[in-house]
């Protein structure tokens, strides 16, 4: 069965005609959004509400459960795309895969396909995408990009000893260089649950020119035969970043691990880098501990302020000062959700 990745023509590297690029479609700056979600209401509105705040065209959102109730709320915000993933929208692709990161990519490219935007991002529900300066001005110099746009990534921190009073309450580090050596030196025992310092992914994610035959990945476009594919270039960002949550709460991120943890081992090994597939082990182990889990959460997510101290002199924090509230009220008015750790864990279902 054909692909969504493999419609459309282009030249060998992937990059479409020139005398194409030139044209009205590329003429604009304009970015969207694409989340595949199933997650709590208030973190899906306020990931939509933020990004339609900060000058996305449109959010496309994919509910993967088809009855989530959150569908109405999206579909009354204007810019905000909502396909429910039933069985329907899983025929056209030959059911309904199991890999959630295949059914993120084929979403992702469907989206890439769709958007009347000439840029299009993959985001997930915990990522928000951050302007230190706009991003539009920096997409209208890149009409002719033969790859992606690359934005780096920063994790949300806590300072040990804070109570995080709401979902964004935190500090961000950054990646390390990533050479292993220096990196166990940094970061000691905590080593093999991190990646370049950070305990999600150190990756970044893509913002990609639409109108190519391109494969929209989880942190990177391809193109070509699915079995064959190649990899495109990122030029790095010099306007934005992603903050990304790594879990809004401590039972939040929990929650995340043990359903990792009810994964086959060969679909956690296809899925999961290495540091991940370590966190994983750890919550097989604790099993059903909670206050084991939560003393785990602490030790990869709060540092103390030697710590942070010791990070900042090596470059590794970004004091970036997150408060989206007032871009999300902006957006939803009177139907902004309550944005507290408590509120957020009582949607979990977390007493």
């Amino acid at each position: 069965m054909e692909s969504v990745h493999e419609q459309g023509g282009g030249t060998a590297d992937g990059h479409a005609n020139r005398a194409e690029l030139k044209g009205t479609r590329m003429a604009d700056s304009s970015w969207s959004v694409a989340l595949t979600v199933r997650e709590p209401a208030p973190l899906v509105l306020a990931n939509v509400a933020w990004h339609l705040g900060q000058g996305a065209r449109e959010v496309r959102v994919f509910l993967d459960d088809p009855g989530d109730p959150v569908a109405p709320e999206l579909e009354a915000i204007p810019g905000c795309i909502v396909t429910r993933c039933d069985e329907g929208h899983w025929a056209k692709r030959g059911g309904r895969n199991q890999m959630q990161t295949r059914r993120q990519v084929y979403n992702a490219t469907l989206a890439y396909q769709e958007t009347t935007a000439n840029w299009l991002i993959h985001l997930d529900a915990d990522e928000f995408l951050y302007q230190k300066t706009p991003l539009a001005d920096e997409l209208g110099h890149l009409a002719e990009l033969p790859g992606y746009l690359h934005l780096d990534v920063r994790e949300r921190f806590y300072e040990a000893g804070h109570q995080a009073q709401d979902i964004f309450a935190g500090g961000f580090r950054c990646p390390s260089r990533g050479i292993p050596v220096f990196d166990r030196a940094l970061f000691r025992d905590l080593s093999p649950w991190l990646a370049k310092g950070l305990a999600g992914h150190a990756a970044g994610k893509a913002i990609v020119p639409t109108g190519r035959p391109w494969r929209v990945g989880i942190h990177a476009p391809k193109y070509g035969q699915r079995r064959k594919e190649n990899r495109l270039a990122g030029l790095p960002s010099g306007s934005s970043v992603i903050l990304h949550f790594d879990g809004l709460t401590r039972d939040h991120w929990i929650g995340k691990l043990q359903r990792y943890a009810g994964l086959d081992i060969e679909d956690v090994n296809r899925i999961a880098a290495p540091h991940r597939r370590a966190q994983i082990a750890m919550a097989r182990e604790f099993g059903g501990d909670h206050e084991a889990l939560g003393a785990f959460h602490d030790r990869l997510k709060c540092l103390n302020a030697d710590e942070v101290a010791r990070m900042r002199d090596l470059g590794l924090i970004d004091d970036i000062a997150f408060n989206p509230a007032p871009v999300i009220a902006s957006v939803l008015g009177e139907r902004t959700p309550d944005l507290s750790a408590a509120a957020f864990d009582r949607a979990l279902g977390t007493p």
